[in-house]
């Protein structure tokens, strides 16, 4: 357990409303998401805005407690990443993003990429 750093907390509680207003976006409207961004089904949206649920009421969770196990935080951080990874290979990979899918991808993963700065940051200010 680490007594989380208010840079930690923040981060986290930052990146829990970031996730749970993209998957409210994604569940409300993947028929429009999909169409528009050129991305996967609207099927696989919607399973994308459950998990993305999931991990946001995690999130909400482990930041409302001043004392956090490190294997969330490690969690949470090695999430972003996988994120910012996957969002990589989208962009470099042949595939059928429209050309707003190609700005959308980019720019959540770069938010994405923040949360997970910020974060380890935290994290690192929380152990010293």
């Amino acid at each position: 357990m680490v007594h989380a750093h208010w840079l930690l907390r923040t981060a986290l509680l930052a990146n829990a409303l970031f996730s749970a207003m993209a998957a409210s976006t994604l569940g409300i409207w993947p028929d429009l998401l999909a169409d528009k961004l050129g991305l996967f089904g609207p099927g696989t949206l919607r399973l994308l805005a459950l998990c993305l649920g999931f991990f946001s009421a995690h999130l909400f969770w482990v930041a409302r407690g001043s004392l956090m196990r490190r294997k969330d935080v490690i969690y949470f951080c090695c999430m972003d990443v996988a994120w910012v990874i996957a969002s990589v290979i989208m962009l470099v990979a042949p595939n059928q993003l429209s050309a707003a899918g190609q700005l959308a991808v980019p720019i959540t993963a770069l938010v994405v990429a923040d949360f997970a700065f910020l974060q380890i940051w935290g994290f690192k200010k929380s152990i010293s």
